[in-house]
């Protein structure tokens, strides 16, 4: 099947010619605890860096939830 002029085909699929494809770990931080994350309720912020837990992966698809977000400041600190 030809791909429409302005996109290429990758290893993911059919994706505009200026986008690359990269290592998802090359763009986000992964931290994990034996009982999952040490964050609070109260450590939660709107419109923070997404937190994104295993129930937000969905057929292979990262489905971010706005209300679970925290302040960049307190990754920074962990």
């Amino acid at each position: 099947m030809a791909v429409r002029p302005g996109y290429k085909r990758t290893e993911v699929g059919v994706i505009p010619q200026d986008w690359e494809v990269i290592e998802l770990d090359e763009r986000a931080t992964f931290k994990t605890g034996p009982f999952g994350s040490a964050l609070h309720k109260s450590d939660y912020t709107a419109n923070g860096v997404p937190w994104i837990n295993p129930i937000h992966i969905v057929d292979s698809h990262i489905i971010p939830d706005s209300r679970v977000t925290v302040n960049v400041i307190k990754l920074a600190l962990g």
